[in-house]
């Protein structure tokens, strides 16, 4: 959807607010969405989550992230540990 979408033109799709929004709270979001059950979800304790299926989770990124890459969300993960 936003494939070859420059960092400006993609900030006028997102909401001012949406910017603001913390990592944590838009991978919440992300794992809520009814749209993306296929490719994350919560764990069976509610605990964590797994990646069911990367490239759909691929598809779903730019709804929530500035990003469509799988190794973006990784690295960010990886911050916030």
């Amino acid at each position: 959807l936003f494939a070859g979408t420059s960092r400006f033109q993609l900030k006028q799709h997102l909401d001012p607010e949406e910017e603001k929004i913390a990592f944590p709270v838009l991978l919440f979001r992300l794992i809520q969405d009814p749209e993306s059950t296929g490719a994350i979800a919560w764990s069976s304790c509610g605990k964590g989550f797994s990646v069911r299926n990367s490239k759909e989770l691929t598809a779903c990124l730019p709804k929530y992230f500035r990003h469509s890459k799988y190794s973006s969300l990784q690295r960010q993960l990886n911050i916030y540990g």
